[in-house]
């Protein structure tokens, strides 16, 4: 294949795409945002144990217990969204686009509960979406889309 026109007039894509910088950049964000998914996960987990071994009740443990889980699974999530982007499967841009509101949410529950590092999670979450969204991202996954079908 070569950027000559087609028999229809119309320009063959061309052979490669780089990865948009921007997308790599956010890639990154997303391990980064998984490790601290994991790190809050056994933050949380610490604190319910700790309340536990000391006999005090937590104000709301279904709150800290779902927060906990919450935090483990989207940390597993980020990683497997994260690498199914890296591949070109558009699926995994929309998944990863659902996991980073999920975080968010989360990520204000957490904050309400009284955990002010949650900010780095609800940031790096609105950051990915807004570049997942950005029309160079939609364009190379497009181009991924495009070479899996006719290759």
């Amino acid at each position: 294949m070569t950027d000559e026109p087609l028999m229809s007039g119309e320009a063959a894509p061309p052979l490669r795409m780089t990865m948009p910088g921007r997308l790599i950049a956010v890639l990154v964000f997303v391990v980064v945002q998984a490790a601290f998914n994991g790190f809050f996960g056994v933050l949380i987990a610490s604190e319910i144990s700790d309340a536990e071994r000391h006999g005090q009740k937590l104000v709301s443990p279904a709150l800290a217990y779902t927060a906990e889980y919450v935090s483990f699974a989207a940390a597993v999530l980020l990683v497997v969204s994260a690498i199914l982007v890296a591949a070109g499967v558009i699926w995994g841009r929309n998944l990863l686009i659902v996991l980073e509101a999920v975080i968010i949410v989360n990520g204000v529950v957490m904050l309400v509960s009284g955990a002010p590092a949650a900010v780095v999670g609800i940031v790096l979450a609105g950051l990915t979406i807004s570049v997942l969204l950005h029309d160079t991202v939609k364009a190379w996954l497009d181009f991924k889309a495009y070479h899996r079908r006719v290759g």
